[in-house]
This record gives structure tokens, C-alpha cells and sequence, in this order.
């Protein structure tokens, strides 16, 4: 029970600046003009990796074969 109150405390001490903070200039987000396409937004790039480990060995052979 006293660890309860103890992370109840110590939550109040550790939000109660952030949001006042918030409260006193808070983030506003607006949208200028939705007259936009999609494809002029830049989009970070994406990876996706495979589980499958490639056996190099293999690949080579397999290469120096058909040579």
C-alpha cells in the first residue's frame, strides 16, 4: 500500500510541471491548405529485413556454376 501511494506521489511531483506547462502555451497544430497530393509527401524510406540467413558460401558456388 505504501508503494502505491509512494508512485501515486511521485507521479503527481513529475506531471504536475510538465502540464502546467502545457496548460500555460500549449501545441497547436493547423493544416494550411489541404489542396495537396499525396505523392509530394516526403515519405522516410523504408527497410525490410528478412529472417532467412543468407549462406554466402552457397551463393558463390552457385554463381562460379553457371560461369
Amino acid at each position: 500500500m505504501i508503494c502505491l501511494i509512494a508512485a501515486v506521489v511521485l507521479n503527481i511531483v513529475l506531471v504536475a510541471p510538465i502540464y502546467t506547462k502545457w496548460r500555460n502555451s500549449p501545441t497547436y497544430t493547423s493544416i494550411n491548405t489541404t489542396n495537396f497530393p499525396v505523392w509530394d509527401i516526403p515519405f522516410p524510406g523504408v527497410t525490410i529485413c528478412s529472417n532467412v540467413v543468407i549462406n554466402w558460401e552457397q551463393v558463390e558456388r552457385k554463381i562460379k556454376k553457371k560461369e
